[in-house]
Protein backbone atom coordinates (compact mmCIF):
# COMPACT_ATOMS: atom_id res chain seq x y z
CA UNK A 1 0.00 0.00 0.00
CA UNK A 2 0.93 3.51 -0.36
CA UNK A 3 0.90 4.61 3.75
CA UNK A 4 3.39 2.24 4.77
CA UNK A 5 6.86 2.18 3.80
CA UNK A 6 9.42 3.80 5.29
CA UNK A 7 12.32 6.19 2.76
CA UNK A 8 15.52 6.57 4.83
CA UNK A 9 17.19 10.15 3.06
CA UNK A 10 21.10 10.44 3.31
CA UNK A 11 22.40 13.11 2.03
CA UNK A 12 25.71 12.84 3.30
CA UNK A 13 25.29 14.72 6.87
CA UNK A 14 22.51 13.35 8.59
CA UNK A 15 19.63 10.73 7.63
CA UNK A 16 16.15 10.84 8.64
CA UNK A 17 13.03 8.18 8.42
CA UNK A 18 9.93 9.61 6.09
CA UNK A 19 6.87 7.90 6.59
CA UNK A 20 5.06 7.36 3.49
CA UNK A 21 1.41 8.42 4.23
CA UNK A 22 0.14 8.53 0.44
CA UNK A 23 -1.96 12.02 1.82
CA UNK A 24 -0.50 14.21 -1.06
CA UNK A 25 -1.02 11.83 -4.47
CA UNK A 26 0.92 14.67 -6.42
CA UNK A 27 3.16 13.54 -8.90
CA UNK A 28 6.94 15.33 -7.70
CA UNK A 29 6.25 14.38 -4.22
CA UNK A 30 8.68 11.29 -4.45
CA UNK A 31 8.96 9.81 -1.02
CA UNK A 32 4.67 9.89 -0.78
CA UNK A 33 4.81 11.76 2.95
CA UNK A 34 2.79 14.44 3.34
CA UNK A 35 5.32 17.03 2.06
CA UNK A 36 6.88 18.44 -1.51
CA UNK A 37 9.99 19.28 -0.16
CA UNK A 38 14.52 19.01 -0.95
CA UNK A 39 13.58 15.58 0.68
CA UNK A 40 11.93 14.61 -2.57
CA UNK A 41 14.93 16.16 -4.75
CA UNK A 42 17.46 14.02 -2.05
CA UNK A 43 15.48 11.02 -3.10
CA UNK A 44 14.86 11.66 -6.79
CA UNK A 45 18.73 12.24 -7.38
CA UNK A 46 19.61 9.07 -5.60
CA UNK A 47 17.47 6.94 -7.99
CA UNK A 48 19.28 8.97 -10.84
CA UNK A 49 22.51 8.03 -9.99
CA UNK A 50 21.93 4.23 -9.10
CA UNK A 51 19.85 2.84 -11.60
CA UNK A 52 20.30 -0.53 -9.75
CA UNK A 53 18.10 0.94 -7.03
CA UNK A 54 14.33 0.17 -7.14
CA UNK A 55 11.65 2.68 -8.06
CA UNK A 56 8.81 0.69 -7.87
CA UNK A 57 8.27 1.57 -4.23
CA UNK A 58 7.59 4.88 -5.27
CA UNK A 59 4.47 5.84 -7.22
CA UNK A 60 5.08 9.77 -7.50
CA UNK A 61 8.44 10.06 -8.76
CA UNK A 62 7.63 11.10 -12.63
CA UNK A 63 6.48 14.41 -11.85
CA UNK A 64 6.25 15.38 -15.32
CA UNK A 65 4.25 12.27 -16.67
CA UNK A 66 6.87 11.37 -19.33
CA UNK A 67 7.43 8.07 -18.74
CA UNK A 68 10.72 8.87 -17.40
CA UNK A 69 12.81 9.70 -13.74
CA UNK A 70 15.32 12.70 -14.91
CA UNK A 71 16.14 16.12 -14.48
CA UNK A 72 13.24 17.38 -16.03
CA UNK A 73 11.31 15.84 -13.07
CA UNK A 74 13.49 17.87 -10.51
CA UNK A 75 12.98 20.92 -11.80
CA UNK A 76 9.38 20.79 -11.27
CA UNK A 77 9.98 20.01 -7.60
CA UNK A 78 12.32 23.03 -7.31
CA UNK A 79 9.79 24.93 -8.62
CA UNK A 80 6.84 23.56 -6.60
CA UNK A 81 9.33 24.20 -3.48
CA UNK A 82 9.89 28.15 -5.23
CA UNK A 83 6.20 28.52 -5.71
CA UNK A 84 6.91 29.28 -9.81
CA UNK A 85 4.49 28.71 -12.29
CA UNK A 86 4.07 24.58 -13.41
CA UNK A 87 2.34 22.37 -14.87
CA UNK A 88 1.76 19.31 -11.89
CA UNK A 89 -0.14 16.07 -12.08
CA UNK A 90 -2.38 14.51 -9.31
CA UNK A 91 -4.35 11.28 -8.29
CA UNK A 92 -7.88 12.90 -8.25
CA UNK A 93 -10.80 10.83 -5.77
CA UNK A 94 -11.68 8.66 -8.84
CA UNK A 95 -8.17 7.49 -9.12
CA UNK A 96 -7.55 8.61 -12.81
CA UNK A 97 -4.51 11.30 -12.90
CA UNK A 98 -5.50 15.50 -13.55
CA UNK A 99 -3.19 17.91 -14.72
CA UNK A 100 -3.73 21.05 -13.31
CA UNK A 101 -1.55 24.14 -13.29
CA UNK A 102 0.70 25.87 -10.24
CA UNK A 103 -0.13 27.43 -8.43
CA UNK A 104 -3.80 27.83 -7.83
CA UNK A 105 -5.46 31.04 -7.13
CA UNK A 106 -7.71 30.83 -3.81
CA UNK A 107 -8.97 34.75 -3.05
CA UNK A 108 -12.62 34.19 -4.22
CA UNK A 109 -14.07 30.86 -3.51
CA UNK A 110 -17.19 28.96 -4.18
CA UNK A 111 -18.29 26.31 -1.82
CA UNK A 112 -22.05 24.31 -1.92
CA UNK A 113 -21.14 22.06 0.97
CA UNK A 114 -20.80 22.60 4.60
CA UNK A 115 -17.65 19.99 5.05
CA UNK A 116 -15.91 21.81 1.85
CA UNK A 117 -15.99 25.26 3.83
CA UNK A 118 -14.65 23.36 6.53
CA UNK A 119 -12.19 22.19 4.59
CA UNK A 120 -11.53 25.95 3.03
CA UNK A 121 -11.69 26.86 7.16
CA UNK A 122 -8.56 24.41 7.71
CA UNK A 123 -6.38 26.00 5.65
CA UNK A 124 -7.21 29.47 6.99
CA UNK A 125 -8.60 31.01 3.80
CA UNK A 126 -12.35 30.90 5.11
CA UNK A 127 -12.93 34.61 4.48
CA UNK A 128 -12.37 33.67 0.88
CA UNK A 129 -15.45 32.29 0.53
CA UNK A 130 -17.64 34.34 -1.77
CA UNK A 131 -19.96 32.26 -2.98
CA UNK A 132 -22.36 29.86 -1.08
CA UNK A 133 -25.68 28.24 -0.71
CA UNK A 134 -28.00 29.57 2.05
CA UNK A 135 -28.03 25.99 3.47
CA UNK A 136 -24.73 26.64 4.74
CA UNK A 137 -25.00 30.38 5.19
CA UNK A 138 -28.38 30.00 7.69
CA UNK A 139 -27.62 26.26 8.86
CA UNK A 140 -24.15 27.17 10.22
CA UNK A 141 -24.30 31.02 11.05
CA UNK A 142 -23.92 29.95 14.76
CA UNK A 143 -20.73 28.94 13.80
CA UNK A 144 -18.94 30.83 11.56
CA UNK A 145 -19.22 34.40 10.97
CA UNK A 146 -20.55 34.68 7.49
CA UNK A 147 -21.30 38.34 6.86
CA UNK A 148 -17.86 38.51 4.29
CA UNK A 149 -19.93 35.97 2.04
CA UNK A 150 -21.34 38.29 -0.97
CA UNK A 151 -23.92 35.78 -2.20
CA UNK A 152 -25.66 33.23 -1.04
CA UNK A 153 -28.39 31.24 -3.32
CA UNK A 154 -30.99 29.24 -2.63
CA UNK A 155 -30.59 25.95 -1.69
CA UNK A 156 -28.17 23.31 -0.76
CA UNK A 157 -26.90 22.46 -4.29
CA UNK A 158 -24.92 23.78 -6.51
CA UNK A 159 -24.75 27.58 -8.21
CA UNK A 160 -25.62 28.31 -11.40
CA UNK A 161 -22.82 29.14 -13.84
CA UNK A 162 -24.14 32.69 -14.22
CA UNK A 163 -23.38 32.88 -10.41
CA UNK A 164 -19.95 31.68 -10.72
CA UNK A 165 -19.30 34.40 -13.07
CA UNK A 166 -21.15 37.35 -11.61
CA UNK A 167 -19.01 37.06 -8.24
CA UNK A 168 -15.79 36.51 -9.95
CA UNK A 169 -15.01 33.36 -8.39
CA UNK A 170 -11.32 31.68 -8.66
CA UNK A 171 -11.62 28.65 -6.83
CA UNK A 172 -14.64 26.14 -7.27
CA UNK A 173 -15.09 23.44 -4.61
CA UNK A 174 -17.71 21.08 -5.27
CA UNK A 175 -19.37 17.58 -6.16
CA UNK A 176 -18.64 15.73 -8.68
CA UNK A 177 -21.91 16.05 -10.42
CA UNK A 178 -21.69 19.45 -10.49
CA UNK A 179 -19.43 19.77 -13.22
CA UNK A 180 -22.65 20.61 -15.98
CA UNK A 181 -22.12 24.15 -13.88
CA UNK A 182 -18.35 24.35 -13.19
CA UNK A 183 -17.20 23.33 -16.92
CA UNK A 184 -19.33 26.41 -18.59
CA UNK A 185 -17.79 28.31 -15.71
CA UNK A 186 -14.35 27.54 -16.59
CA UNK A 187 -14.56 27.68 -20.49
CA UNK A 188 -16.08 30.96 -19.94
CA UNK A 189 -13.55 32.12 -18.10
CA UNK A 190 -9.71 30.13 -17.67
CA UNK A 191 -8.45 31.56 -15.12
CA UNK A 192 -11.19 29.46 -12.86
CA UNK A 193 -10.05 26.22 -11.11
CA UNK A 194 -12.35 23.85 -9.94
CA UNK A 195 -11.42 20.80 -7.74
CA UNK A 196 -14.22 18.04 -7.10
CA UNK A 197 -14.87 16.14 -4.36
CA UNK A 198 -16.77 12.26 -3.57
CA UNK A 199 -18.47 13.46 -0.88
CA UNK A 200 -19.31 10.00 -0.27
CA UNK A 201 -16.06 9.27 0.93
CA UNK A 202 -15.10 11.16 4.14
CA UNK A 203 -11.57 9.22 4.24
CA UNK A 204 -10.46 11.27 1.10
CA UNK A 205 -10.80 14.56 3.07
CA UNK A 206 -7.46 14.37 4.22
CA UNK A 207 -5.93 13.65 0.94
CA UNK A 208 -8.42 16.56 -0.47
CA UNK A 209 -6.95 19.28 2.40
CA UNK A 210 -3.04 18.22 1.15
CA UNK A 211 -3.94 18.42 -2.36
CA UNK A 212 -5.90 21.72 -2.14
CA UNK A 213 -3.46 23.41 0.01
CA UNK A 214 -0.43 22.47 -1.70
CA UNK A 215 -2.42 24.06 -5.21
CA UNK A 216 -3.13 27.57 -2.64
CA UNK A 217 0.01 27.44 -1.32
CA UNK A 218 -1.25 26.54 2.02
CA UNK A 219 0.70 23.40 2.57
CA UNK A 220 1.96 23.84 6.04
CA UNK A 221 -1.50 23.78 7.52
CA UNK A 222 -2.73 21.08 5.16
CA UNK A 223 0.29 19.07 6.45
CA UNK A 224 0.05 19.85 9.86
CA UNK A 225 -4.10 19.12 9.48
CA UNK A 226 -2.84 15.75 8.03
CA UNK A 227 -0.06 15.02 10.61
CA UNK A 228 -2.85 15.63 13.78
CA UNK A 229 -5.26 13.09 11.51
CA UNK A 230 -2.06 10.05 11.51
CA UNK A 231 -1.62 10.65 14.87
CA UNK A 232 -5.22 10.61 15.85
CA UNK A 233 -5.06 7.05 13.57
CA UNK A 234 -2.03 5.80 14.96
CA UNK A 235 -2.89 6.41 18.51
CA UNK A 236 -6.31 4.05 17.75
CA UNK A 237 -4.79 1.73 15.96
CA UNK A 238 -2.34 1.11 19.21
CA UNK A 239 -5.22 1.29 21.50
CA UNK A 240 -7.05 -1.60 19.31
CA UNK A 241 -4.11 -3.89 19.35
CA UNK A 242 -5.23 -7.16 20.26
CA UNK A 243 -8.68 -6.25 20.66
CA UNK A 244 -11.37 -8.09 18.53
CA UNK A 245 -12.68 -5.58 15.84
CA UNK A 246 -16.80 -5.53 15.14
CA UNK A 247 -18.81 -3.87 12.73
CA UNK A 248 -21.23 -1.36 13.65
CA UNK A 249 -24.75 0.08 12.11
CA UNK A 250 -25.68 3.66 13.57
CA UNK A 251 -29.22 4.15 13.37
CA UNK A 252 -31.31 7.32 14.54
CA UNK A 253 -35.00 6.81 14.65
CA UNK A 254 -34.98 3.75 12.91
CA UNK A 255 -32.60 4.65 10.05
CA UNK A 256 -29.32 3.21 9.37
CA UNK A 257 -27.17 6.52 8.31
CA UNK A 258 -24.80 5.44 5.98
CA UNK A 259 -21.91 7.86 5.01
CA UNK A 260 -22.83 10.98 3.53
CA UNK A 261 -26.50 10.62 4.29
CA UNK A 262 -26.26 13.37 7.59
Amino acid sequence: GMGVAAVVINNGQDSKEVKATGNLPVFGNANNDDYIDSRDIDLMERLIADESLDKSAYPFLDANQDGELDSADIEIVKKVIDKKACDLHYVDFENKVKKQSFPVSADRICVNRYFFAEAVDILGLFNNIVLAPQKLTVDRSHMYDMSHIETAYEGGKAPTTELILQNKVDLIIADSWDAKVCEPAMEADPSINTFYVDIYSYGNLVKFVEVIGLFVGADERASQYAQFVNDVNDYIEKGMQGQTKKRVAITYLGTTIAPGST
